[in-house]
């Protein structure tokens, strides 16, 4: 019987995070921001230090919203082990991955004598933890899809029987009292990728309810969302969503349809382009669909993507990747010294915020912690005494609460570097 909160579920490596994704310049302190320094061409800098957010939410939440703030230069050191087995990936014998045998195995060694039962446990996952706790928009058939076979998002008709080989990774076992390499999918089997970018939206019509359900999945709104930021990204403003065309009642149908049987057999065979400009918003065009990878370069601070260069220039945007050990290095170097605007920790990082985070902290800085509302595995109480230990390490830095923190409803606790008396 797997006992909770041992964290078995969660798995040994990070894939995607446990807590939605944020704009960190409208999560930074007001404070934080009216602090930032400027370079000599005016332009003011926002140093933020990311540890172990898991996925890459934040930073392309960041990024594509940038433009809804004042021109600042964004610089970002993400801390995160990279493993990028590209030979292991381009192998194209199916037998190297099967992720299908390996998910059910995880599953049996997390069930254990439950796994008979397994539907009964997913229910009650899906209902008495992750409702309760706020992700009601995720739908019961795509939670039990992902559960029992790892498939998450279907965004198109067709099969899903190619493993995912850039979810593998490698872990040290124990086998007969020796450690043994192991590759296979040590990810999460219990939340789920939809916390990231499936649960909340600036679109409030996807969350919408009816009769108690909601008609929108988190499937539809985690599309929404990154369509959204990729728009977002490209055209430097808000993506909007088309509304649906008014439908038509049944007498307005049936009265058109008598009026069909009276017309001329030649009314009814009008021009193709008369046809599609009666339908707003719908553009069709005769003749091979072509694919343009030219962007039009006339937006604020976006630039062009031409076949040659083909990527979209951040001439604002800086990521430096750094390794474990990274908040305790920078400390021993001056440059970094009241460096970072914004900092950033993983509930699975915490052990890094040590008192040395100070040093690197910019003035009136603004630190931010996921709390661990979304694993599951962990009780009540046990979520509670996270949210404590978090406070007091942040007292340890130098960092104050920034309001309450309700450790059932929030999934990020705030603070703010305390000004010296």
């Amino acid at each position: 019987m797997t006992a909770c909160g041992t964290g078995e579920g969660f798995g040994a490596v990070t894939w995607w995070g446990f807590s939605p994704a944020m704009d960190f310049q409208e999560k930074g302190l007001t404070a934080s921001m009216k602090a930032l320094s400027s370079k000599e061409d005016n332009v003011s800098e926002l140093n933020i230090l990311v540890v172990g957010a898991g996925d890459s939410r934040h930073l392309l939440t960041t990024i594509a919203r940038a433009h809804r703030w004042p021109r600042r230069k964004i610089n970002f050191k993400e801390r995160d082990q990279l493993e990028a087995i590209f030979k292991f990936w381009r192998n194209p014998d199916p037998k190297v991955f099967q992720i299908s045998r390996m998910w059910d195995l995880r599953n049996r060694q997390y069930l254990g004598n439950r796994y008979d039962s397994k539907q009964g446990a997913y229910d009650w996952d899906l209902h008495m933890k992750l409702y309760d706790r706020g992700a009601r928009v995720i739908n019961n058939r795509q939670y039990y899809q992902w559960r029992e076979k790892g498939l998450a998002f279907e965004v198109r008709e067709g099969l899903y029987d190619v493993s995912n080989k850039s979810l593998a990774s490698g872990l040290l076992l124990n086998y007969k009292g020796e450690k043994v390499p192991s590759r296979g999918y040590w990810g999460d089997i219990v939340t789920s990728p939809y916390i990231a970018f499936g649960i909340e939206t600036e679109e409030q019509s996807l969350l919408k309810t009816a009769n108690g359900v909601h008609i929108k999945t988190a499937q539809d709104i985690s599309q929404y969302n990154i369509t959204a930021l990729l728009h977002e990204l490209v055209a430097k403003e808000r993506y909007a969503l088309l509304q649906p065309t008014e439908q038509a009642t049944l007498s307005e149908i049936t009265e058109e349809e008598e009026e069909g049987e009276t017309e001329n057999d030649s009314s009814n065979k009008k021009d193709e382009s008369t046809h599609t400009s009666q339908q707003p918003g719908i553009v069709l065009e005769a003749g091979p669909v072509k694919q343009n990878n030219e962007m039009d370069n006339s937006g604020s601070g976006g630039g062009s993507c031409t076949a040659e260069n083909d990527y979209l220039p951040l001439p604002d945007v800086k990521i430096h990747f750094l390794p474990v050990s990274c908040v305790t290095e920078l400390c021993k170097k001056s440059i970094y010294n009241n460096r970072f605007n914004v900092i950033y920790f993983s509930c699975s990082m915490v052990h890094q915020l040590t008192p040395e985070l100070e040093q690197i902290s910019a003035p009136q800085a603004t630190l931010i912690v996921e709390l661990t509302k979304f694993m599951l595995d962990l009780r009540i109480e046990l979520i509670a005494k996270f949210s404590s230990r978090v406070t007091e390490m942040a007292r340890e830095a130098g960092f104050v609460p920034f309001g309450n923190v309700d450790d059932e409803k929030d999934s990020f606790a705030r603070f703010e570097l305390k000004n010296d008396p």
